[in-house]
């Protein structure tokens, strides 16, 4: 994980239960699978290869991965994009597979269904889109929303995960023989 954030949701998801440490995640027996789709810059990369005329994008590929290896949720805290036929197809395909996908509805603070951002804006039956609650139970001021697009909102403000700073606490190249 090159930027901490797929860190950090997976520490929510799976989080163990009542070990009074942390937080809490769905189950203790969920088993995650890490994909890569992005850069440390939360960029894709360019299309690695073309399918029927398409490019197919590094978070395609990642979704296509995780399906082949069995996944049954897939967990896509990601968005923004523009609509694409291909995406559009992948999602309405993986449904017929009975795989769930759990997609942020973005954080622009906008709403979907005047401006549609994908991929939580497709229709497909494979799709659950969540927008982000603060503390108080209220839609937080970044969330995307739509009666039309957004099927519900999870806590998304405040939240405990695990550290993704990657700050040095302590340091020794143990060549010195003292402590740095």
């Amino acid at each position: 994980d090159q930027n901490g954030h797929g860190t950090l949701v997976s520490s929510i998801i799976a989080g163990t239960i009542g070990n009074g440490e942390g937080i809490a995640g769905i189950t203790n027996s969920v088993k995650l699978r890490g994909y890569r789709a992005f850069n440390q810059f939360g960029r894709s990369g360019q299309p690695k290869f073309k399918s029927g005329g398409y490019a197919v994008s590094d978070v395609m590929a990642s979704i296509a991965t995780a399906v082949d290896d069995g996944c049954k949720v897939i967990n896509l805290s990601l968005g923004g994009g523009s609509y694409s036929v291909l995406e559009a197809g992948v999602f309405e395909g993986i449904a017929t597979m009975q795989v769930l996908c759990v997609i942020a509805s973005g954080n622009d603070g906008k709403n979907n269904d005047q401006t549609p951002t994908y991929p939580a804006s497709y229709t497909a039956a494979s799709i659950i889109a969540v927008a982000a609650q603060d503390r108080t139970g209220g839609l937080a001021n970044f969330s995307n929303y739509g009666i039309q697009t957004t099927d519900l909102a999870a806590p998304g403000t405040d939240i405990r995960g695990a550290d993704v700073t990657r700050r040095v606490i302590y340091s020794n190249d143990f060549s010195s023989g003292a402590n740095g």
